[in-house]
């Protein structure tokens, strides 16, 4: 149960294009695949990492709050302005620059290193694992067991949508189409908004009965 709600809450995470994500999809139009999933995999353990940290601490701080809801709702709040800042700041790949050249050295190990770096150093990346450890947090995940559940299921989810998201620039590179990459942030951006919305109308139900 607690799996499948890793794997809902991970569709958040699959839908956002921070910079790390930005750079990754670049480097796939540059140097291919190869490229891509290198940093890819600088992504995706940083992600790992941020993300037991956060959830980690934060059930702690929810074992000391008397006010539960109130938790919730911060959370909401902060994923309706990470939503909102991916609506009016959307990063922007360089189309000018693909040249998917297979004779290029992708470099794996220094490809992994930017995607850690970049990804470590984006201070909206905390911004956004609050938010979604409040939500998820929320739903009573108080055990050990049911905390890895979900975290399980959110890298899962975010693992699929990271190899996808390096197809689709594969796709993107052929359409040479920036604006498309922009609408695409945007909208999910608004689906992020719309999550957050609907976890405080959820919280406020709540706490009303």
């Amino acid at each position: 149960m607690f799996f499948i709600k890793g794997l809902l809450y991970g569709l958040t995470l699959a839908v956002s294009f921070g910079p790390a994500y930005m750079t990754m999809m670049q480097v796939t139009m540059r140097r291919g695949l190869i490229g891509g999933f290198s940093v890819a995999t600088g992504i995706l353990i940083t992600d790992l990492i941020m993300m037991v940290a956060v959830f980690e601490g934060f059930s702690l701080l929810l074992k000391s709050l008397t006010h539960e809801s109130f938790f919730v709702i911060i959370s909401g709040l902060i994923l309706i302005i990470y939503g909102l800042y991916s609506i009016l700041k959307p990063n922007k790949v360089d189309l000018d620059q693909k040249s998917n050249d297979p004779s290029v050295n992708p470099k794996p190990l220094l490809l992994i290193l930017k995607g850690a770096i970049i990804n470590l150093g984006n201070p909206l990346n905390a911004v956004f694992w609050a938010g979604l450890a409040g939500m998820a947090l929320s739903g009573g995940a108080s055990t050990s067991l049911s905390r890895a559940s979900i975290m399980g299921g959110i890298f899962l989810m975010a693992t699929i949508a990271t190899i996808l998201k390096c197809y689709l620039a594969l796709w993107i590179s052929k359409k040479t189409s920036p604006r498309l990459v922009i609408r695409v942030q945007q909208l999910t951006g608004s689906v992020i908004m719309v999550a957050g919305i609907w976890i405080i109308f959820s919280a406020l139900i709540s706490s009303s009965n």
